[in-house]
């Protein structure tokens, strides 16, 4: 469990964020039940349960940035519109837009900054633009959000590399490797 509540901007991105982690053993986490607990910060557990080796696993999301606030409560279908439209942008080679609308997906306001999946993507997109720097933030948070996928810690070590960061690269590509004798190759996305 992480120490600190992961911070989220609507109710639906916690279950986002939950279906992106694997459990230790590699299986995906079926939910259990949700709590408010009233904080400071009012924060949602949502306690989990590995559908492969049966572990249990509670998520606390800090729920601050919208915990009374009706209005905010359906937000998260702007975030998922803009990041569709964000791959779109992505695959038709529409950089400058693709970066755009990820960047509109992790905004900590309006969107949301823990969206594991939209920070691998803009990070791959600035490696494609050869921006190792931008590219190195924005792969190293998606491996801190997903941590047991090979494919973060993959585009990571590039970024590392392209960075001058030789003996960081090595780790991840090590890394990399120890998660797909674990769990199989690096899963496709999108």
């Amino acid at each position: 469990m992480v120490d600190t509540p992961i911070k989220a901007n609507s109710t639906r991105f916690e279950y986002i964020y939950i279906a992106s982690q694997r459990c230790e053993c590699g299986g995906r986490y079926a939910f259990l039940k949700q709590s408010l607990l009233t904080g400071p910060p009012p924060t949602d557990r949502l306690d989990c349960r590995c559908q492969q080796c049966g572990r249990e696993r509670a998520f606390d999301f800090d729920i601050s940035s919208f915990f009374g606030q009706l209005d905010k409560y359906g937000r998260f279908e702007e975030t998922d519109r803009a990041f569709r439209k964000a791959l779109e942008h992505l695959k038709a080679g529409k950089w400058t837009d693709a970066e755009q609308g990820f960047l509109r997906v992790i905004d900590p306001d309006e969107g949301e900054p823990n969206f594991g999946l939209a920070l691998f993507y803009l990070g791959g997109l600035y490696l494609n633009l050869n921006q190792p720097d931008r590219a190195y933030e924005y792969l190293a948070r998606a491996a801190d959000i997903q941590p047991l996928e090979p494919a973060c810690h993959q585009l990571l070590a590039f970024a590392c590399q392209s960075t001058g960061r030789p003996d960081e690269a090595r780790r991840h590509l090590t890394t990399m490797l120890k998660l797909e004798k674990r769990f199989g190759p690096a899963e496709e996305h999108g």
